[in-house]
């Protein structure tokens, strides 16, 4: 019961600081084209062909900011090491 009364502590905690706001916001969406266009980047990186520097700038803005596309570009990392 202790254990109970600390996970609603904390819970309140977050709700007054506002953390589960700071969250919200962290996540941002993309456009079908845009996720298409970044899904062709991660897929080009993973196959080892060209990515331009400014290609991979935006990815990496991406990347830092939505957390799917930081776990696609991961894999595509991943596979990339592992074709060589």
């Amino acid at each position: 019961m202790l254990r109970l009364g600390c996970d609603l502590v904390d819970l309140w905690r977050d709700l007054c600081s506002g953390a589960h706001l700071i969250k919200a916001m962290a996540v941002r969406s993309l456009t079908t084209v845009t996720l298409n266009r970044v899904k062709e980047i991660i897929d080009r990186l993973a196959t080892v062909e060209v990515v331009s520097l400014e290609e991979r700038i935006k990815l990496q803005k991406y990347a830092i900011h939505i957390p799917f596309i930081a776990v696609m570009l991961s894999k595509a990392i991943r596979n990339r090491s592992e074709l060589k």
